[in-house]
């Protein structure tokens, strides 16, 4: 069996470790691509896929002879987007809107193939209700200092998973990297998710 290095255009650490839990290692090179969300774009799938191949083409020149993955995630309140808040006010804020309220996670994702010399792209949406939120909660939560850097200032995978009432669709698209998506670009590949992990 031959081993295939994984280049991960993110530092993100959500992304990272649901690669690792599966026992994927990847070699992280950060893209530092910044997330244009006025890009004249049909639909949000269309962006988060844009996103994603953007984050994978930051790095090819450097990497054209291995696999890169890239993904992005946006949260949509009704059809306007919510991104990562710049600040305390405007995670409170987001959360406000949020309470009470259902939400799609949309997380697009993009695979450099280097054998075909393509781009392989997918995108998951998973809707989610967030729990009716007093202000209490949400300062509290404010306060731990996870809503900063997250698309729709919440994290599932940390203390925010409090916050939500029900999911519907893979929670894995939630935190950031679909992991049953991520499988479906490595097929059309032919490539065996065995073939990277490192035995």
């Amino acid at each position: 069996m031959n081993y295939i290095r994984l280049i991960l255009a993110s530092e993100s650490a959500r992304r990272r470790d649901l690669l690792i839990g599966v026992g994927i290692i990847p070699t992280i090179v950060p893209s530092n691509v910044k997330e244009d969300l006025d890009e004249e774009v049909p639909s949000p799938e269309s962006l988060v896929k844009r996103l994603a191949e953007k984050k994978v083409r930051a790095v090819l020149s450097r990497y054209p002879d291995d696999y890169i993955l890239g993904a992005d995630t946006l949260v949509y309140l009704g059809e306007e987007v919510l991104g990562k808040p710049q600040s305390e006010l405007e995670a409170e804020e987001m959360l406000r809107r949020l309470s009470g309220k259902v939400h799609s996670v949309y997380t697009g994702v993009a695979l450099y193939d280097p054998e075909a010399r393509i781009m392989r792209t997918a995108y998951d949406c998973t809707a989610v209700k967030m729990r009716t939120l007093d202000e209490e909660d949400i300062t509290w939560y404010v306060e731990t200092g996870e809503p900063v850097d997250k698309a729709g200032a919440y994290a599932l995978q940390g203390a925010g998973a409090f916050l939500i009432e029900k999911i519907e669709g893979d929670y894995t698209g939630v935190i950031g990297l679909p992991l049953p998506k991520v499988l479906g670009l490595f097929t059309e590949a032919g490539v065996s998710i065995r073939d990277l992990i490192e035995a």
